[in-house]
This record gives structure tokens, C-alpha cells and sequence, in this order.
């Protein structure tokens, strides 16, 4: 004798025959789970707060400058400036380092009175064949996203600023230390001039030129009295020669008659 058996249903039982169901067919349960984590992914996005980014590009000199200047009965001047870009390395690198350094971001932070996490990093990205240099910040509303711009631009001239004049400094120091070598060069043959002077009696340029002058002459008469003296050697000689006697009796022979009082005796 077979019995009845009556089977209720329950909203938990229904629940788990769908799961079941669903878990049996793969593909419906792979959509769903996709599905769950799509709508998980966008909630979450909608959960976080808007984003606003500002950027600006700078582009650097590509060519150098030449220029020329000429002047009559003067001279000629040629300046030429270089562009850095034609020595081996890109200086846009080197901004690149400035606007990421630490330094930088913490001057732009604090004209904005923020903290450098507040502050966030820039993106910096170098365009490729070009000296174009793109910089990009983000903030929490437009207004901000600006002024940490205008910050990041204004702390990247200063500390530009910085460097050219510490650039200038130390050639200023350079040229000094030079000027300084050749000041005391210069000092020290000025002593030696005066110290000259002193020695030689010598106060002018006039004086100088009289003394030159005075040693000019005494050097002709010298060479008109050694001229004089070689021609009495001479005349001695000849006269020993025609007298028969020595030089030495030549010579006094000639001697005696230049002297006026021996003359007299002989008239």
C-alpha cells in the first residue's frame, strides 16, 4: 500500500535550486561574476572624488644666436651663443630632474601653504625630436589644479634664477682672482720701475731720453778717440821706422814734440 507524500517549497529552497542551476551552467556563471565585478569596479569609481589636472609645455632654444658688430677705424666685435642641444647631451633631461626634485616641489608647496604629499608629483614627459617639455599636475578641483601649476612654474624660474646667478658669481669670482694675479703682477713691475729710477737718478721720460741722448755722444767720442788713437800708433810706428829707433823712443820722440816747453829749449 503506497502512501501520499506532499513537498513544500520554501523561499530558501528556491534559492538554492537557482544556485545549483546556476553553478551547473558555466557560462551563465562566469557573466555573472563579471557582470558583479563590473558593477563593483564603476561603483567604486563613482565613490571617488573628481580629479582636475592642469599643464603647461615649455619649449627651450633650439638654435643659437649669432651676432656682428663693425666699426670703422675701430674694430669688430662676433658674439656667438651656442644651442646646448649639440654637446653630447639633452638639457630638457635636466629639467626633467629640477621639476621632479624635492626641492622644487617643496618651494611650489609652500607658496601654496600645502605639504609636498598634499602637493602630489608633476608628470613630466619629453616630446621626442623636439625641445618641447610637457608638465601635468592634478588637484581636487580646477581652480587648485591652476595654482599648482603657476607654483611648479614659478618655483622651476626661481631656482633658475638661482643657479644663473651662482653661475655669474663664480665667474665674477674667477675673472677676480685673475685680475687680481695680473693687478699684482703689474704692482710689482712698477716697483721694480721706481725702484730703478731711484737707483739711476732717473724722474722722467725727458730725463730718460737726455740720458740716452748723453750716452749716444759718449759713445761717438769714443769711437773718434780710438780712431785718433790708432792713427798716433800708427804715426809712432812710421816714426820708428824713418828714425831707425824703437817704438818706445818713437813714441817719446813724439811725445817731446808735442810738449810746448820742450819746443822752446830746442828754438
Amino acid at each position: 500500500m503506497m502512501g501520499n507524500y506532499v513537498q513544500t517549497t520554501t523561499s530558501y529552497s528556491r534559492f538554492r535550486a537557482l544556485v545549483y542551476r546556476t553553478l551547473h551552467r558555466p557560462y551563465l556563471a562566469t557573466c555573472l561574476i563579471s557582470y558583479c565585478v563590473i558593477a563593483l569596479m564603476v561603483v567604486f569609481y563613482l565613490q571617488l572624488p573628481p580629479k582636475y589636472s592642469s599643464d603647461f609645455d615649455m619649449v627651450l632654444p633650439g638654435t643659437g644666436a649669432n651676432s656682428n658688430v663693425s666699426l670703422d677705424d675701430v674694430g669688430q666685435v662676433v658674439s656667438s651663443t651656442s644651442a646646448p642641444f649639440g654637446k653630447g647631451y639633452n638639457p630638457r633631461v635636466n629639467y626633467k630632474e629640477m621639476l621632479m626634485s624635492r626641492n622644487l616641489l617643496e618651494s611650489a608647496a609652500t607658496a601654496l601653504e600645502l605639504d609636498t604629499k598634499t602637493f602630489g608629483r608633476p608628470k613630466v614627459r619629453l616630446t621626442e625630436q623636439t625641445s618641447i617639455l610637457n608638465v601635468e599636475i592634478s588637484a581636487s578641483s580646477a581652480k587648485l589644479a591652476e595654482q599648482k601649476a603657476w607654483a611648479l612654474f614659478n618655483a622651476l624660474q626661481n631656482q633658475l634664477e638661482f643657479l644663473r646667478a651662482d653661475e655669474v658669481a663664480r665667474r665674477d669670482d674667477s675673472i677676480k682672482a685673475v685680475l687680481d694675479q695680473y693687478r699684482e703682477r703689474l704692482n710689482i713691475a712698477r716697483n721694480n720701475i721706481t725702484d730703478f729710477q731711484q737707483r739711476s737718478l732717473l724722474v722722467s721720460t725727458d730725463q730718460l731720453t737726455q740720458h740716452i741722448a748723453t750716452l749716444a755722444n759718449l759713445k761717438e767720442q769714443i769711437v773718434m778717440m780710438n780712431a785718433e788713437i790708432g792713427r798716433s800708433e800708427y804715426y809712432v810706428s812710421q816714426l820708428s821706422v824713418d828714425l831707425g829707433v824703437s817704438p818706445s823712443m818713437a813714441g817719446q820722440a813724439f811725445a817731446l814734440q808735442s810738449d810746448g816747453e820742450f819746443r822752446n829749449i830746442l828754438i
